[in-house]
């Protein structure tokens, strides 16, 4: 499971145009809403492959060792994704609002007596109540929960990896 690179790229272990990226590591923050993905290259994906047969040797104490993984200024150590969704919220606070009004005031009209002659408008500053609309950004695990990290994970990497390589020149070998 990876993912390919099928343009040319230069590596501290040469020049290669079938690069192969596959996630060796991840974490899953859920206090703070990420997944970080710790990706690994190879100059192709047999490379790869002859890693992961020979990934107990890893582990062990052998020194000088062969080591299949290589390193590209292109492709970062890790990729950091939210695990956030949208929500909107609603919230509601006082605030202080200037109201008009118009007051009508009986002045003594000689032709009509009791008629209203003239009116104006006062202004006052009042405490309202109003509610406002917003969009919260929430943490939400559950894109991860119902499948493999994998599955949500890869997808992501690749489109990072089309930003920097171009797009079309990724693609999916999982």
């Amino acid at each position: 499971m990876g993912l390919i690179i099928n343009t040319q790229i230069g590596t501290n272990r040469g020049i290669t145009d079938e690069g192969y990226v596959r996630i060796e590591k991840y974490e899953v923050d859920t206090y703070n809403g990420f997944l970080r993905v710790y990706p690994n290259l190879y100059l192709s994906s047999a490379s790869a492959a002859e890693a992961k047969q020979d990934e107990w040797v890893r582990y062990s104490a052998v020194e000088n060792r062969d080591d299949k993984e290589c390193a590209s200024v292109q492709l970062k150590n890790e990729y950091l994704f939210p695990l956030t969704s949208s929500e909107v919220r609603t919230r509601y606070e006082v605030v202080s609002q200037t109201v008009s009004s118009s007051v009508e005031t009986m002045v003594p009209n000689p032709d009509g007596p009791g008629e209203v002659t003239s009116s104006h408008w006062e202004y006052d500053n009042q405490e309202v109540s109003q509610s406002i609309e917003y969009t919260a950004s929430v943490i939400d695990t559950s894109h991860i929960t119902g499948s493999s990290i994998y599955e949500f994970a890869y997808p992501l990497l690749k489109a990072e990896l089309a930003i920097e390589f171009g797009v079309g020149n990724i693609l999916d070998d999982y």
